[in-house]
């Protein structure tokens, strides 16, 4: 649609979102998959990747609606127990059982957080939240996994994709 501007691509990604947001959405976290009572089993830091959309979205639509989901969105991904505690998003964030998701990434033959994809999308909807509007925890939480990946690099001469057990660079 902003090459284009024809308006049919902007409404399929209108309806695109709104089906992300009725299947996906779970006490304001995306989820992988919810069970039939709508518990949240598992989120991904890669399933944040869709707040760059909805900020596109706001963009092509100035409609702050998008604007605000993407917030909503973005204030909770910050607040996901494995981000508060090692600033990267886990593999395996349960948000409704968030010791549980912990024990399955030790459990993780690779470990709880893989870099590429889950983090960097993650990470690039924060900041295309950011640009458009910002906020100090938004910013924050930037700074944060950007810190974490400039330690990463110091370690190992490189960014692993897996840092806990697997130091290998592998994108």
């Amino acid at each position: 649609h902003e090459q284009t501007g024809e308006p049919w691509l902007l409404e399929h990604c209108r309806e695109a979102l709104l089906n992300v947001q009725r299947e996906c959405e779970v006490s304001g976290r995306l989820v992988d998959w919810a069970g039939p009572d709508g518990r949240a089993w598992r989120a991904s830091g890669f399933n944040a990747g869709f707040i760059e959309v909805v900020v596109d979205l706001h963009r092509a639509t100035v409609e702050n609606a998008y604007l605000e989901l993407a917030q909503r969105w973005a204030r909770r991904v910050v607040q996901a127990r494995s981000f508060r505690r090692h600033g990267l998003w886990s593999r395996f964030d349960t948000p409704r059982f968030e010791a549980f998701g912990a024990v399955l990434g030790r459990l993780s033959r690779r470990g709880p957080w893989r870099v590429f994809k889950d983090n960097t999308n993650c990470v690039w909807g924060l900041l295309s939240l950011h640009r458009e509007r910002p906020e100090p925890q938004i910013g924050a939480a930037i700074a944060k996994f950007v810190g974490v990946v400039a330690q990463l690099f110091q370690q190992h001469g490189h960014v692993p994709q897996y840092p806990q057990r697997d130091n290998r660079f592998d994108l």
